[in-house]
């Protein structure tokens, strides 16, 4: 993937673990962004279940 030379390695290593246990501690964030994307795919297939029976109505 990449060479990161023997000194980078450690400090890339320090860099990965701290951004993973923030993400771990933070998974409220997580669930908000989860909730609000099902509620605009509910809100989709209202819309297109809408539009299929206005179109069959239509026919």
């Amino acid at each position: 993937m990449f060479d990161i030379p023997e000194k980078g390695k450690d400090i890339v290593v320090a860099f990965l673990r701290d951004r993973f246990a923030e993400k771990k501690h933070s998974s409220y964030g997580s669930e908000a962004k989860t909730g609000v994307l099902e509620n605009l795919r509910k809100k989709a297939r209202l819309k297109n279940l809408l539009l299929s029976k206005s179109l069959i109505v239509k026919l």
